[in-house]
């Protein structure tokens, strides 16, 4: 429970830094996940180059449409909850649950968008290899 407005800010500089962190962490993942799908092609004796060409589109265009789809959904859901409820986010407990939401689904929507993102930039990088090839 949020006693007082300095733990209150207290909790939200705490929450600003783990979505500074849980961004580049997050690509950080995706970026290493994908290079051991092009060494997997690679020590297979496959066409790594090609794979290299679906995964860094992949990459892009999800980190891209996952990025833009959280932040629209954050904003969004942060805004409706104050304009709807009259809850200051961050002045108790209910604005503190309400936040959680917010976030939880803004990053379910992030997740979905940036897979089906990857899908699509896969299959862009997949076109681009067959031009310059």
């Amino acid at each position: 429970m949020v006693a007082d407005l300095f733990q209150a800010q207290t909790l939200k500089k705490f929450a600003s830094y783990i979505s500074r962190i849980a961004t580049p962490l997050t690509l950080a993942v995706d970026a290493t996940l994908r290079t051991g799908k092009v060494r997997s092609v690679s020590q297979a004796d496959g066409n790594w180059h090609r794979e290299s060409y679906r995964q860094i589109g992949g990459f892009g265009v999800g980190a891209l449409f996952g990025g833009v789809a959280g932040a629209v959904t954050y904003k969004i859901g942060a805004a409706a909850s104050v304009a709807k409820l009259g809850i200051v986010l961050g002045t108790g407990p209910i604005g503190w649950v309400l936040l959680g939401c917010v976030v939880i689904a803004s990053a379910g929507v992030a997740l979905v968008v940036a897979n089906q993102g990857g899908n699509i930039g896969e299959r862009l990088g997949d076109i681009i290899y067959n031009i310059f090839q």
